[in-house]
């Protein structure tokens, strides 16, 4: 039996200087890059609702259409927030409220909310390492954050990031709202530890997921979407894929056709990406 109540909260944008709109880009037979990632994590046994967050701005409103068109049709809840465009930690904070108002009755007798992170570039992020995370944190109480980008030992673009709403809460209430950081969520939490510590008189525990075989470590692969070679070179995996695969662990998936097949990185493998947190 389940001990806390998870929300996927997807952080979408359509402003991108390189990739204008991806999150809106097609994919596979979705109409969307966000619905592509709503049907994949929509198979998880832990997440209890979907939030897609994003920015209040006349640009993005296209992003509620999404989430009111795919809402149901996946077998999850889905709603959206919208919030501020560049204060990234405050719309993850007012996202992840509304699902704690409605849930915190719900809770077992030792259960917490947590916050299961995830961007609309990662669309290969899979409801078998989301499980495997919140079984993991059901498990161990002790746990406030655990993700596999901690120390990143898979490819870019399968980043989950799972937190407590207290963790979530606390480090945006200790940035100040100047603070450059703030465009950033849960990698606050790992570079202010000691700061939350303070504040909430305990040091929060943090684990990272990382593979067990030496042959899963590529850190230095990239199937995230920033630019247009990306996209192409997500289009082609897709299509080598083919149709008969466990979509539930979509990411392993993945992998192992880029172990067999890496020159399918070729065309975006030299692109400079940006480091959270810098």
């Amino acid at each position: 039996m389940k001990r806390n109540k998870y929300v996927a909260i997807i952080q979408a944008r359509v402003g991108s200087s390189r990739l204008p709109g991806k999150c809106l880009l097609p994919l596979d037979d979705c109409a969307t890059v966000i619905e592509y990632i709503v049907r994949n994590i929509s198979l998880s046994e832990y997440i209890d609702e979907i939030c897609i967050a994003y920015p209040a701005t006349e640009e993005n409103t296209p992003i509620r259409k999404v989430c009111d068109d795919i809402s149901g049709k996946y077998n999850k809840p889905v709603y959206w927030y919208a919030g501020s465009e560049n204060d990234v930690l405050d719309r993850i904070t007012q996202a992840s409220n509304y699902f704690a108002a409605a849930n915190t009755s719900k809770l077992s007798e030792d259960g917490e909310i947590f916050a299961i992170e995830i961007t609309a570039d990662c669309p290969f992020v899979s409801a078998f390492t989301i499980d495997t995370i919140c079984k993991t944190i059901d498990i161990n109480p002790e746990i406030d954050y655990m993700s596999n980008v901690l120390t990143r030992c898979w490819p870019d673009g399968f980043d989950v990031q799972v937190y407590s709403t207290t963790i979530l809460s606390a480090i945006n209430d200790i940035l100040k709202k100047n603070n450059k950081h703030r465009e950033h969520g849960g990698w606050n939490i790992i570079n202010y530890l000691s700061e939350i510590a303070v504040k909430l008189r305990y040091f929060p525990t943090v684990v990272n997921y990382a593979p067990v075989d030496f042959r899963y470590f590529h850190p230095e692969w990239a199937v995230t979407l920033d630019t247009k070679e990306d996209y192409e070179v997500i289009k082609n995996i897709i299509s080598v894929l083919g149709s008969y695969f466990d979509r539930k662990a979509i990411d392993v998936e993945v992998l192992m056709l880029l172990l067999n097949t890496p020159s399918l990185l070729d065309k975006n493998k030299d692109i400079q990406r940006k480091i959270p947190g810098v």
